[in-house]
Formats: structure tokens, C-alpha cells, sequence
């Protein structure tokens, strides 16, 4: 899955703002400082996974107009395009995704499109800044780790291999168990 192009109603200093359609490949965003990149970046963190609090330094409110939020335009590998749509509201915010039908999907379809991939991988592997990329913290989150491991040997599936032997080596043993077959045995 892909972001085919997105459109600001209002985050950040940008309201009413379209962007795309952004290219097959890699997409790298740049310019000088304050020309909007962050604000980028954070918006289609926030459509995808959700509004962070009120609090947070990445909340965004839209300084120039418009509704808090947007849509952001996905294609599947086939070539179907799937829109999301999320503005601010009850906590994350609420969010419909229509497929390129108009049917209405409901929030699991989100979840597969965007691999079940968690928002720590996402802004760590997919979409990152130059800062995020150069911290050690990267390498300090587990499932971040595995998907970098797992692209760098072509094993897409390692992280459910690696639960699975888990669940296998726990029916075998587990330390203070006795259910387990080796204490059965």
C-alpha cells in the first residue's frame, strides 16, 4: 500500500491544502525550515493513527482555517485507491474509510491496509525525520528491530515466526510450569 496524494482541511499553518499525486517510489519531502515538512509528516501520522492529546508538541491545531484534519488517499497493491478521512473529535478522532466504490470499511480494513503495523513502526521504518533516523531509540523498540531485520533478509513474515516458535517453546516448557510437556514427561 501506497499514499497516492492527501489533502489538508486544516492542520498547522495549512488549511484547504491538496498534495499529490506523490510518486510510485520513495517520496522524500524537503525545503528550507518552516516551509511545512514537519507538518507533513505529522498529518499523515495523525490521519492514519489518530489525534495525539491536546497536550502533545505534535497536535498541530490549524492556525490558518479550516476543519482539524483531512484525508489521505491509499492504493493497494492492485491499484484500489481507499480514502480516509479523519478529523479531530473523541479521542483519536473519528475516522471513515471508503474503499473506491464508496463502500464504507470499518476501522479493521485500516488495520490491514496498513499491514497491522503498529504507529512506532510506521514513524520509524515508513515515514521518519532526519532526527528520528539518527536516534538510538530506533533500534531500542522490539517490533521496529524485527521489521528492519525482516526487510534487510527479505523475511516478511518473521515477526509471526518468531511468536509462533515462542508459543512452541512454551508448550514444551515453561520455567515454573508444570502443564508443559517436558514436566509431563
Amino acid at each position: 500500500v501506497r499514499i497516492r496524494d492527501f489533502h489538508i482541511d486544516g492542520f498547522g499553518h495549512f488549511a484547504d491544502r491538496a498534495v499529490g499525486p506523490l510518486p510510485d517510489a520513495v517520496t522524500v519531502f524537503y525545503g528550507p525550515n518552516e516551509a511545512g515538512k514537519s507538518t507533513y509528516l505529522q498529518f499523515v501520522r495523525t490521519v492514519l493513527f489518530g489525534f495525539p492529546s491536546r497536550l502533545s508538541n505534535q497536535h498541530y491545531p490549524p492556525l490558518t482555517g479550516g476543519r482539524h484534519g483531512g484525508r489521505i488517499t491509499l492504493i493497494d497493491d492492485a491499484g484500489n485507491p481507499y480514502v480516509l478521512h479523519r478529523i479531530q473529535g473523541r479521542g483519536i478522532g473519528p475516522v471513515t474509510i471508503t474503499n473506491g466504490t464508496g463502500q464504507t470499511l470499518d476501522e479493521a480494513a485500516l488495520a490491514q491496509l496498513l499491514g497491522h503495523h503498529s504507529k512506532d513502526v510506521f514513524q520509524s521504518i515508513f515515514a521518519f525525520t532526519l532526527d528520528e533516523l539518527q536516534s538510538d531509540d530506533l533500534l531500542r523498540d522490539s517490533a521496529v528491530n524485527s521489521q528492519i531485520y525482516s526487510a534487510g533478509i527479505g523475511a516478511t513474515t518473521l515477526p509471526a515466526a518468531t511468536r509462533a516458535l515462542k508459543s512452541d517453546k512454551d508448550e514444551l516448557f515453561l520455567k515454573g510450569g508444570n502443564r508443559h510437556k517436558i514436566a509431563q514427561i
